[in-house]
């Protein structure tokens, strides 16, 4: 996935601000690869803050979280509060990581791409490299005030089964209820890997897709 290429629709978010909404969403776009425990990271927030408030209507800012205690991200986003300008996500599914971010090579984070209104990756680098600023600049200088974006199309709610039983099931349908929330599960070669992955990413969030 380089600079070129176009971005596919990612699945399976678990929104914390500022959403629900399709990624990429309408018009040119920021998604920035990010988490807590990076203090790099955490010095990116400003700059983007200022950036989504300048190009208010024109770029939307998305910064996609690797935590995977969600608890935690909330409450870090919560004592955030307008610190941070621009709408948060968890990658609790792995969908965004897969789609997008391993497919780049991208190595490390904080690590963003900006999209054009085509979906189309423009830039692929550290978020406050003034080259990836300036084509961010350029970007929403042509694209004009972009539409509105719209709500996701549903909201799925957690699973509630056990392991043992979700392993009464068969494999085509814990596939689906993986497949429903935009849960990878290409690398579940067993049924009790599929069980377990409907466990771990499934059964605690309310996915959007």
């Amino acid at each position: 996935m380089s600079v070129g290429s176009i971005c596919p629709p990612i699945k399976g978010l678990t929104w914390i601000k500022g959403g629900p909404m399709p990624l990429p969403p309408p018009g040119p776009c920021v998604i920035e690869f990010w988490a807590t425990w990076c203090p790099p990271c955490r010095q990116t927030i400003p700059h983007l803050t200022q950036l989504q408030r300048q190009l208010q209507g024109k770029v939307t800012i998305v910064g996609i979280s690797l935590d995977e205690d969600i608890a935690k991200l909330q409450r870090f986003v919560a004592a955030e509060g307008e610190k941070i300008g621009y709408a948060i996500a968890a990658d609790l599914a792995g969908g965004a990581q897969q789609e997008l971010y391993l497919k780049s090579e991208a190595r490390g984070v904080p690590h963003a791409f900006l999209l054009d209104a085509d979906h189309r990756i423009l830039a692929s680098s550290h978020p406050m490299d003034p080259a990836f600023t300036s084509k961010l600049q350029a970007a929403a200088a042509s694209a004009g005030p972009a539409p509105a974006p719209a709500p996701a199309k549903k909201a799925v709610p957690p699973v509630t089964l056990s392991f043992d039983e979700l392993m009464t099931k068969g494999v085509k349908e814990l596939k689906a209820l993986l497949a429903e929330r935009g849960v990878a599960h290409a690398d579940c070669l067993e049924k009790g890997d599929l069980a377990r992955r409907v466990v771990e990413r499934c059964s605690q969030v309310t996915h959007y897709v």
